[in-house]
This record gives structure tokens, C-alpha cells and sequence, in this order.
């Protein structure tokens, strides 16, 4: 007997009973998310439901031993997808800090951003300091958000469209997944692994540089062998990359050891910044994973940023302005391609990337005293 298919659970997160809040129809908060908990609760091809909306209106009373934040975070952990009614209304004081749905979203995107998905609908008047500090906290998020719609007719469309996209990303995800899981005993990634550790390093970086100037538009200003040097456009600024690649498991010492400290040799790109390009930021394809420990020996020290993401991990240093960008699982051309577009969706998604180019451009100016100190 097959096994029966697991709903997708949906959050449904929105001021209820505010007078302020309802449609220009006069319809209630309330009266929406009732039809709308109905109608997303679609079938696949009626056979079973697709989503489960969960509502809090119809959820127990809080537990008098958690708080907001608490209970937040386990309907957030509970919820596949968060589908906020935004309107501008940040709802009743949480904690005294923040309006309840500001505390949702707060909450949702730290923990998951990848699960938000907002409906905007049009804004209420209110003046309060709680709304428009919710608003300014909305404008500074960069997440999956709807054209604004104010009848219920377009809520309900709107909201199906931001479940398709997030059951596609879900999808696509879990296929990139499997890919690099299975994919290495075969094709390219197993032809990748026929070869030598040089030439295995050589045609990773290849693919690495590649991808990045393709996705962002650059070009390759480097020599033929060795670490691929090249400016990458991001933004108003040039970037330039210094990529190189780590053809074995970062455990292997002679793989590790091909690409070593890399901005220790960082003075020798600084007639590559004269003419106004920023950087070097450092990108190495790994061919498996890296962990956070690994990164911070490879940088040489733990007091730094260390992020793991879902391209790999990504280390800043606060004092030298050192980058280094680890890409993981870089076992075929694909994978690669893959780990750069999840790179530069998680440096738009997150705003780090204004943060990488402040820093670049501060590291050249290191690169520059580095390079007259050493003659």
C-alpha cells in the first residue's frame, strides 16, 4: 500500500481582528483567512490534501512557561512554508518590543528565510511607531514578495502563486540534492575523478571562473595555468576573484596544501587593483564538503565570520578584509554552476553582498601598503 503523501504545512500569518485591516470591500482579516485556509487547501490529483494552513485563531492558548519568541519558533519549526498578509500592521505589542507580526516575520526569516514567502496588501494609515517600524523592517528585507493585490480574489491567487514557487524551489533543491549525492559514480563527476589532483584542480577552478563571469559578466584577466584570476561586475564595482580549487576532500593534506593561504600572496594582484578593481576575494571549488572548522585553519585563525550556507561557506575577516569563499561539493560542471547561483542568491537574499564589496575595496587598499612594504 502506498504511503500516504505528507501535507505540506502552511503558516498563515497576519493581523485577525484589527478594523483597520480590512479590505477595501469591507472584508474582515478574519473572514480572509478563513476562505483562504479553505481554498489552499488543494488536492493532488484528488487524491489527498497538498496543504495544511494553519491559523492561529484556531490553535490552543499560549503556555503560560514560554514566550512569544518561543512559541513563534516552534510554529516556524513546524511550518514548511510562512505565507505573511502584509499590510503594514504590525499587530498587538509583543513582549513590549515589537508588534506580534513583526516578532512571526523576525522569527521565520532568522530561522528559515527560504520558507517566507509575503502577500502585500494595501498599507494601513496608521502613524504608530510599532507599524512603522514594522514597515522599515519590511522595506529591509530581501525576500520572495507579491504585487500588492486588495480583494480577496487576489489574495487567494497571489497565495497560490507564492506556494507554487516555494513547492518548485522545494523541488528543485531536493533534485540538486540527490544529484550530488548520486551523481559521482558516473558522467563528468566520475571522468573528474579519473584524473590527476592537478589537472582535477585545473578543471574545477576553469568551471568555477566560468560560471561566476558568466552569471555576473566579467572577464578573465588571468594566465592560462594555475589560479584563475578575474573580474567579476557586481553591482558598480569590479571584483577581482582569485579562484582556485581543492580536488580531494579538504582532510587530504595534499590536496588542502595545493591551495593553502592564498591571500598571504595577495601584494603580488596589486597592479591588477591600480586601475579602480576591488578586491582579491578568494573562491576555491572544493570537490566535498568543508566544515567551519576546516575554514577557519585555512584562513589561519577562528576570530572571523564564518557562515555555512547552502553553497558552502563563506569566511570574512574583520581586521584584514581577508574573503574566502569555499563552494562544496564541486564534483561535475553542474554542481558548480549550482554552488555559484546559490552564492549569489544568498549575497542578494542576505544584503552581504554590499558588505563583500566594503570590505574588497578595503582590502585593496591593504593590498596596496602590502605591496610597497615588500618592494
Amino acid at each position: 500500500m502506498p504511503d500516504k503523501l505528507r501535507a505540506i504545512e502552511v503558516m498563515l500569518s497576519s493581523r485577525v481582528d484589527d478594523p483597520a485591516s480590512k479590505l477595501p470591500d469591507g472584508t474582515s482579516m478574519r473572514n480572509v483567512r478563513e476562505r483562504l485556509s479553505n481554498d489552499l487547501n488543494a488536492k493532488l490529483f484528488d487524491l489527498d490534501n497538498l496543504f495544511s494552513v494553519f491559523v492561529n485563531e484556531g490553535s490552543a492558548a499560549l503556555e503560560a512557561d514560554r514566550d512569544v519568541e518561543q512559541h513563534c519558533r516552534q510554529l516556524v519549526d513546524g511550518a514548511d512554508v510562512v505565507l505573511v498578509l502584509y499590510n503594514g500592521s504590525a499587530g498587538w505589542a509583543s513582549q513590549g518590543l515589537e508588534g506580534i507580526c513583526q516578532t512571526e516575520l523576525r522569527v521565520a526569516l532568522d530561522q528559515a528565510p527560504y520558507k517566507v514567502r509575503i502577500i502585500r496588501l494595501p498599507e494601513t494609515r496608521s502613524r504608530k511607531k510599532i507599524d512603522l517600524e514594522f514597515r522599515e523592517f519590511v522595506a529591509g528585507q530581501n525576500v520572495w514578495m507579491s504585487q500588492e493585490v486588495d480583494t480577496y480574489d487576489g489574495i487567494r491567487d497571489e497565495s497560490r502563486r507564492a506556494l507554487r514557487h516555494a513547492v518548485a524551489e522545494m523541488v528543485h533543491e531536493r533534485a540538486r540534492l540527490g544529484t550530488r549525492r548520486f551523481a559521482s559514480g558516473r558522467g563528468e563527476a566520475l571522468r573528474w575523478r579519473r584524473l590527476d589532483f592537478r589537472t582535477r584542480a585545473e578543471r574545477m577552478r576553469r568551471a568555477a571562473a566560468e560560471a561566476l563571469v558568466e552569471a555576473r559578466g566579467g572577464r578573465d584577466v588571468g594566465e592560462s595555468s594555475g589560479p584563475c584570476i578575474c573580474e567579476l561586475k557586481y553591482e558598480a564595482a569590479r571584483l577581482l576573484l582569485r579562484v582556485d580549487a581543492v580536488p580531494a576532500a579538504m582532510s587530504v593534506a595534499a590536496a588542502r596544501e595545493m591551495v593553502g593561504q592564498p591571500f598571504l600572496r595577495d601584494h603580488e594582484l596589486a597592479e591588477r587593483l591600480e586601475d579602480g578593481a576591488v578586491g582579491p576575494v578568494h573562491v576555491i571549488a572544493c570537490l566535498a564538503g568543508v566544515t567551519e572548522a576546516q575554514a577557519a585553519r585555512q584562513l589561519g585563525f577562528p576570530d572571523a565570520m564564518i557562515v555555512p550556507t547552502d553553497f558552502g561557506i563563506y569566511v570574512a575577516d574583520a581586521i584584514q578584509k581577508i574573503q574566502i569563499i569555499f563552494l562544496t561539493q564541486c564534483i561535475n560542471t553542474s554542481a558548480v554552476n549550482s554552488a555559484v547561483q546559490n552564492l549569489l542568491d544568498w549575497l542578494r537574499s542576505s544584503a552581504e553582498g554590499d558588505l563583500l564589496v566594503r570590505r574588497a575595496e578595503e582590502r585593496a587598499q591593504i593590498v596596496a601598503l602590502l605591496s610597497q612594504l615588500n618592494g
